[in-house]
């Protein structure tokens, strides 16, 4: 009984440190280019900031489409459930521990549990699964916009409010204005 909850609480563990580690490897992305873009405003590289500005939004959106923030959550709090049931059996002499129901209730909750663990999972999986098969029906269908022209139409609009700020040069204006053509 002891080693499958400690089985899956390591296993818990492992998803959680991943999954911290996977958001702070790409927040430090997202700042770093940020301060990339900073440094192309000041040298008056406007088409080079929406460039920056893009790839920070693909490395955010790639986040939030792996949902990374949710499952460190939801392993979060299996883990901690796990941790509960564990140290409940820890609290149990060993005269209740060999008692049937005991084993039985433990057996029953931490099974259930990986059980219901599991059904969200694939639940989760397959509700993505029907979401990517609409967005690709609505594509065959010509009902959602191309995502390259949605791409190219916000590079021209930021380039454009860039460009309308003071400070920058006639030259940069003359560039984003024949690059929006």
């Amino acid at each position: 009984i002891e080693h499958r909850l400690n089985t899956e609480y390591e296993k818990l563990r492992k998803q959680v440190q991943y999954y911290n580690a996977a958001i702070n490897r790409n927040q430090l992305a997202v700042f770093l280019l940020g301060g990339v873009s900073t440094g192309l405003v000041m040298f008056d590289l406007a088409p080079w900031v929406a460039v920056t500005i893009a790839v920070t939004d693909l490395l955010n959106e790639y986040a939030s489409t792996l949902t990374w923030s949710e499952r460190m959550a939801v392993a979060n709090q299996a883990q901690s459930q796990l941790m509960t049931w564990k140290n409940w059996w820890e609290a149990l002499s060993d005269g209740e521990k060999m008692k049937s129901n005991k084993k039985d209730m433990l057996v029953e909750k931490v099974e259930g549990f990986i059980k219901a663990v599991t059904d969200s999972w694939l639940a989760s999986k397959r509700a993505a699964a029907e979401e990517e098969e609409e967005e690709e029906e609505e594509d065959l269908r010509g009902g959602a916009d191309d995502p390259m022209s949605a791409a190219v139409a916000a590079s021209q609009q930021l380039s454009s409010t860039v460009s309308n700020r003071k400070g920058l040069s006639s030259t940069v204006r003359a560039e984003v204005l024949a690059a929006e053509r």
